[in-house]
């Protein structure tokens, strides 16, 4: 009884030693990627050694996902900058995060942070490698609804705009709902809407 339970003791003394490693390895891993991200540019060569340096280390991914949807992270919109081109270049690595990605997309509020997101946003809706349960294209089409309404940037009710042609194979309401805001902002709309306004309409009612 004595040797096991000494072994025991061991052996819970070992494994407090891995997790307080763990622990210390991915706190100083995240302070070296808020460093790197503190010092990341809109420059694409800055953000594409950044993107590089993430894909190398797979560690890093999982702390990028956490900063890019923490609304609360000073850096929160340089790290969706920087997410948005590692899951271009590996779309697979968004399965393990769907489903906090769908919930927390709302809660993104810097409107440099929201373009990335809507990008990766329409990467979920139009790829038939990613399943989506109701609930989570529930919300996707809400958020995408509020970027199309609200006085938000116009590349991201640009995206707005095509997750909801593509949602609208599920939700078909969405199409009277589209063309009514189109409609009505279209004359006033910048260049880039309006083509992407066009787009929308020629696909789902044959003519602008």
């Amino acid at each position: 009884m004595k040797r096991k339970f000494k072994f025991h003791a061991k052996n819970y003394g070992f494994m407090f030693f891995i997790c307080t490693l763990f622990k210390f390895i991915t706190k100083r891993m995240a302070s070296q990627l808020r460093s790197r991200l503190e010092s990341c540019s809109a420059l694409l060569e800055s953000r594409t050694a950044l993107k590089n340096l993430v894909l190398s280390k797979p560690d890093y991914v999982n702390l990028l996902f956490k900063m890019a949807m923490d609304s609360t992270f000073k850096n929160n919109y340089q790290a969706c900058w920087i997410l948005e081109l590692v899951l271009a270049e590996q779309p697979s690595l968004l399965y393990p995060h769907i489903a906090s990605f769908c919930d927390c997309l709302s809660s993104i509020k810097h409107e440099s942070a929201k373009r990335p997101m809507a990008k990766i946003a329409f990467l979920l809706v139009s790829s038939s490698d990613f399943i989506l349960t109701p609930s989570q294209k529930q919300l996707l089409m809400d958020c995408a609804l509020e970027w199309l309404i609200t006085d938000t940037k116009i590349a991201t009710q640009c995206y707005a705009l095509d997750i909801l042609s593509e949602l609208s194979a599920t939700y078909p309401e969405l199409l009277e709902i589209c063309r009514s805001i189109i409609d009505q902002r279209y004359a006033s709309s910048k260049p880039s809407f309006q083509r992407r306004s066009e787009k929308f309409v020629r696909r789902h009612f044959g003519s602008v």
